[in-house]
């Protein structure tokens, strides 16, 4: 792989780790998300656009 590539690989490999990291669960993943917003609503804001669950 030459260097064009090396962030793609960084990529992955961050991707690999933090799905790891949550048992590779992407429903557990995401419900981590969601309780940052509720933790910190002002720098999780999404800008333009409000959804409410």
């Amino acid at each position: 792989m030459n260097k064009t590539y090396a962030p793609i690989g960084e990529i992955r490999q961050t991707r690999y780790c933090i799905s790891k990291e949550f048992g590779h669960d992407l429903k557990r993943y995401i419900a981590y998300l969601e309780s940052l917003r509720r933790d910190y609503p002002e720098q999780t804001r999404l800008r333009g656009i409000i959804r409410q669950a």
